[in-house]
């Protein structure tokens, strides 16, 4: 059985002397100085069950990790505040335990809500981890105020969020299978789904084959004419053609528009002590027209960068997209 409490006092200050051409549209009038105060208390508690089973001519342990969290943080406006380096977290079962929805400081939301939710893993003799599922839920007392500037206020106040799903499997060692998915119970309908598959080699080659899908919104008019605004399938393959060289390729289409989303290929160059690193980067740019007209009307957006690092001091480059293109993006829980 585990406990942890945790009491934060967040202090942060904002100096925000911006030229009146740099503010967005949709900014109040910011105050050039903020200070924020904003005290935050949560307490998490479980128990670690465990078993030993035999199956499939193996000997593996099962885990079963039941936890309950309790989470308060006062509301305070924040609309004197600008949106600088935040934005709204993908929820997965993980992020139901989060402090804030938000990344960045720019938002912290406010919270009185219950988490539930239980985890299983399956364990090899070695400690590796072959299966995983997980299950989640949030319960709020009061639902939350703070919002982006973009997000849309409802006047449907929630007492609970999806329910959260996750699946994990390693087949073989080299084969990998995770699957996600955020159902509202309310509307019983499923918002988000995602699934990969993944081959892997030495030497972090790789090769991905990907599913996501994010629901229309309730109420939205942008999207009437839209089932979904996420229907994609695609792949990702990161290959090494020796010890210093490997390429990246990415390719993702888009179901509901019926075109091609992204395409990035790129080729790095790392030594012991520096690396080097060409993008090409073709994407669509976010579209809310009649689809009847998308063929003629979709914009897309083509960017070649360049990326430069010294090994154990970060990076270098034009391009805010390159850390992720050869950073292996982990789709999966296992460890």
């Amino acid at each position: 059985m585990f406990i942890n409490t945790e009491l934060k006092y967040m202090a942060t200050f904002y100096n925000q002397d911006l030229p009146q051409s740099n503010k967005e549209t949709w900014y109040n009038e910011l105050d050039d100085n903020v200070n924020r105060y904003i005290p935050s208390f949560k307490v998490n508690s479980g128990i670690n069950f465990e078993r030993y089973f035999s199956a499939f001519g193996g000997q593996y342990k099962q885990t079963l990790v039941p936890q309950i969290q309790y989470l308060y943080v006062p509301y305070k406006n924040q609309d004197n505040i600008g949106i600088y380096d935040s934005t709204k977290m993908q929820l997965d079962y993980y992020g139901l335990f989060r402090d804030n929805r938000y990344s960045g400081y720019d938002r912290i939301a406010d919270a009185n809500q219950i988490t539930v939710g239980v985890s299983s893993s399956f364990l090899n003799p070695q400690g590796e981890q072959k299966m995983r599922f997980a299950i989640g839920q949030n319960y709020y007392f009061d639902p939350s105020k703070t919002r982006l500037p973009e997000e849309k206020s409802s006047s449907k106040t929630a007492n609970r969020s999806s329910i959260i799903g996750e699946f994990d499997i390693n087949f073989d060692d080299q084969y990998f299978f995770h699957s996600g998915v955020v159902w509202n119970a309310d509307d019983n309908i499923i918002d988000k789904a995602n699934a990969t598959f993944e081959k892997r080699w030495l030497y972090d080659t790789y090769a991905q084959l990907n599913y996501r899908y994010i629901a229309k919104p309730k109420n939205d008019d942008r999207f009437d004419e839209v089932a979904g605004i996420v229907k994609q399938l695609g792949s990702k393959v990161n290959w090494a053609i020796n010890s210093q060289w490997s390429t990246f390729a990415s390719y993702y289409y888009d179901f509901e528009y019926n075109h091609i989303f992204e395409q990035i290929v790129g080729i790095k160059y790392q030594s012991c002590c520096w690396a080097f690193g060409i993008t090409y980067d073709n994407h669509m740019l976010p579209y809310y027209g009649s689809l009847d007209t998308i063929g003629e009307d979709y914009e897309t957006e083509q960017t070649i960068s360049f990326t430069f690092e010294l090994m154990g001091l970060g990076g270098a480059g034009d391009s805010d997209t390159s850390d992720g293109l050869f950073n292996y993006g982990r789709p999966f829980y296992l460890q």
